[in-house]
């Protein structure tokens, strides 16, 4: 309900999670909002303090700390443990780890100050600004019309840099967050994969992988149909090692020459190139066999102490059944409704399946469940008769423990 305190126990990166929840306040947000620092700019700060710190035996309120240090106290742990008293009246100890939102040079600031043996900031720990939110859907939506008004005049970068400009000036984000947020690495690793592909260009190698390739496809006489797949298959096996985005620039004009020599008589080159882009573009953002070829594997790699294995069991598989509909699908492109409607009979059918499945299984578990509990119940009425047999002339045919049995099984029926 509205305003019941809600108490969570994690990892201190777990409050900075908090913190994007619409909804959710810290009970200390009177006392945040009262610093002076703009809600853009604020940060949550990790300190623990020293042994010669001036504010160990002091209350909270006694140091003045928000008034001494320009931050409020969010959080007190003491020996592991959070300390459930209001934050005014808690009498700091050395040791203590405070929970802190403050401005961006806190950790600065702060660093070498004898009061705190350590001085950290919590990564992405900034409040979302949700008062924002209608702010940056309006620079996005702008953004996307006018690259579709002006598309024949500009690239998709002005309007981008516009709408980015747009969210700084209202103070949607700060420019220290949104140059945090340009991947530099992939940046530069797509930038040497341009030269990469030029000078695979200009060498001649892309022409004779792309001629190998081709014959390697009239030797197995497999035709256009192979070719689609040994690209397919080259870009799943390079994008296992590098980025998705450097193996598209690498297999381009392999890709290109390729589809140039094999494209069968009858149908038009457009149509070709355009086939094996789609083909280049699906092996290349499919890495699903090795925790290294995009980001979002990295990620979960060590979250759900997964090995490179569990990517090979899992992702294998996975990439093999995509290899094979995305080369079917890309061949008969002038078919696509076809495929579309194959596709979703498939769906359809897996759904269906999934639902009769389940409703048998709840219909078997419907007819076995009251089965057994009858044949329990049967077996402890047997032995209550025997142990508690009743006295004759007692004039009572049914104890109060059976009856409560009854009734118990009777609510265990209904519940099943």
């Amino acid at each position: 309900r509205a305003n019941d305190v809600v108490w969570f126990a994690g990892e201190r990166g777990a409050v900075a999670t908090l913190r994007r929840i619409p909804g959710l306040e810290s009970p200390e947000e009177d006392q945040a909002g009262k610093l002076k620092v703009r809600p853009v700019h604020r940060r949550l700060v990790e300190a623990v303090l020293s042994l010669r710190s001036h504010l160990v035996g002091k209350t909270v309120r006694e140091a003045r700390f928000r008034t001494l240090y320009e931050a409020a106290i969010i959080a007190v742990h003491r020996q592991g443990r959070r300390v459930l008293s209001k934050i005014g009246d808690i009498e700091l100890r050395a040791g203590d780890v405070l929970i802190l939102d403050t401005g961006p040079n806190f950790v600065q600031k702060y660093r070498d100050d004898k009061n705190f043996l350590l001085v950290t900031e919590i990564d992405d720990s900034a409040p979302p600004r949700f008062d924002k939110f209608y702010i940056a859907v309006t620079a996005t939506v702008l953004m996307i019309v006018i690259f579709l008004v002006a598309s024949d005049y500009m690239t998709l970068f002005q309007p981008a840099v516009l709408a980015a400009g747009t969210m700084i000036a209202f103070d949607c984000l700060t420019p220290e967050r949104a140059r945090a947020a340009v991947s530099w690495d992939v940046i530069v690793t797509i930038a040497c994969a341009f030269g990469l592909s030029n000078a695979m260009q200009n060498t001649g190698v892309a022409t004779t992988v792309g001629e190998g390739l081709v014959r390697l496809a009239e030797i197995t006489n497999t035709g256009f149909v192979g070719v689609l797949a040994a690209v397919y298959l080259a870009g799943f096996l390079i994008s296992i090692v590098i980025a998705n985005n450097a193996t598209a620039l690498l297999l381009f004009p392999i890709a290109a020459t390729s589809a140039q020599n094999a494209c069968p008589a009858g149908t038009s080159q457009d149509t070709c190139n355009t086939q094996m882009m789609y083909i280049l573009m699906l092996s290349a953002s499919s890495s699903f066999s090795s925790p290294y070829g995009y980001q979002t594997n990295t990620m979960v790699l060590n979250c759900g102490n997964y090995v490179f294995g569990d990517f090979l069991k899992f992702g294998f598989p996975m990439q093999f059944w995509q290899m094979a509909f995305s080369v079917l699908f890309v061949w008969f492109v002038d078919l696509w409704y076809y495929s579309w409607l194959i596709s979703f009979c498939v769906f359809v059918a897996i759904v269906a399946f999934r639902i009769w499945r389940d409703q048998r299984l709840l219909r078997k578990a419907d007819a076995t469940a009251p089965t057994a509990l009858r044949a329990e119940h049967a077996k402890g009425g047997v032995a209550k008769d025997e142990d508690d047999q009743p006295s004759a002339g007692s004039g009572s045919s049914a104890s109060p423990t059976s009856a409560a049995a009854a009734d118990s099984e009777d609510n265990v029926l209904q519940a099943v």
